[in-house]
């Protein structure tokens, strides 16, 4: 068999492999987070989340829709059970997010206004 047909069932078998697992994880909405940040971000979506007394109603109803920065210098992992982040929300404020086993406590929210 010439090179360049050995090319062709090459480049036909990576296309034709691509497909099938872009389908699948379409399917099964796989969410790759590598990142640090997006691992805590997907951390919190998937426990319960409790706010205190500053945040208000409109903040609690849209929280994941805004754009969240985790601060990674000022915050506090590894001293307990529980790592506690410092989150910025892009052009509102930030806050602490104290991360445990099943519950995220969103503590301290500070307005940048």
């Amino acid at each position: 068999m010439k090179l360049y047909k050995r090319i062709i069932y090459y480049f036909f078998g990576v296309l034709l492999g691509s497909v099938i697992v872009y389908f699948i994880t379409s399917q099964k909405k796989t969410i790759f987070n590598y990142l640090p940040q997006e691992r805590v971000l997907g951390d919190f979506k998937k426990k319960e989340i409790v706010f205190d007394s500053t945040f208000n109603q409109n903040l609690k109803n849209n929280f994941f829709d805004n754009e969240l920065v985790v601060i990674f210098s000022k915050s506090i992992i590894g001293k307990d059970s529980c790592n506690t982040y410092h989150v910025e929300i892009e052009n509102s404020g930030y806050f602490n997010a104290k991360n445990c086993i099943k519950k995220v406590y969103l503590t301290g929210f500070t307005s940048s206004k």
